[in-house]
């Protein structure tokens, strides 16, 4: 187990598997707060089926404040009372993050080939500092932040298989807004077009088990 700390432009919402139960007690010890919050809840009987989660923190530096934030989401009662949902939470958001990985090094790639020696090292180390300074992760996250809280409910009422297609979608959706946003800030310069076009491919192949998931006809009833 290690201290999970704020990260300057990560919400909090992505390391939300650090709160909910863990079945295995692998990955996160479950937070004693949510548990009192959960009991306290079901004691009073008032019929909320969601708790407000509030996280803060602040830096700080020989006692002089630097800076603090606070983030703020819903999370379902039920879900906090059920591991085997949590960890299909868990699984979502790991898969996220790493399809955004994924997308970071192609666009870093294509960025990289739209500037003068691309395949120098510090090319491409300048082309990921363009990239992570750019607007791409705001899209991508922000694009799967507003579907969240359907998911979370999806999950609370063991919807497995609709939860499934359902965050399928989100992620290609989240996606596709990362690529043309990346594909903005790449311009429509010769170079850069030759670079998009040499890359797109590469693009394609990382959403393709997205595309053929959403369309078997198997998961297209409870996608829609």
């Amino acid at each position: 187990m290690v201290r999970l700390g704020f990260s300057e432009g990560r919400a909090i919402w992505r390391d939300l598997p650090s709160l909910v139960p863990d079945a295995s007690g692998k990955h996160a010890l479950p937070a004693a707060v949510l548990g009192y919050a959960n009991v306290l809840l079901e004691r009073l009987r008032d019929g909320k089926d969601w708790i407000t989660v509030m996280v803060l923190g602040l830096a700080s530096k020989q006692a002089k404040l630097l800076r603090w934030r606070v983030d703020c989401f819903e999370l379902p009662q039920r879900l906090l009372a059920q591991p085997e949902a949590a960890e299909l939470l868990r699984v979502y958001l790991r898969e996220s993050e790493e399809l955004y990985a994924s997308l970071r090094k192609t666009a870093s790639i294509m960025l990289a080939k739209a500037m003068p020696d691309p395949d120098h090292k510090d090319t491409r180390s300048r082309a990921r500092t363009l990239f992570d300074n750019g607007p791409t992760a705001a899209a991508y996250f922000s694009t799967l932040e507003r579907r969240l809280p359907v998911l979370l409910e999806i999950l609370a009422t063991d919807q497995v298989e609709q939860a499934d297609s359902y965050w399928s979608a989100a992620r290609l959706e989240a996606a596709e807004m990362a690529w043309r946003t990346v594909c903005r800030q790449l311009g429509d310069s010769a170079r850069a077009l030759r670079a998009r076009a040499q890359s797109e491919y590469v693009y394609l192949v990382l959403i393709r088990p997205l595309r053929a998931h959403l369309a078997s006809p198997s998961e297209e009833t409870s996608h829609v």
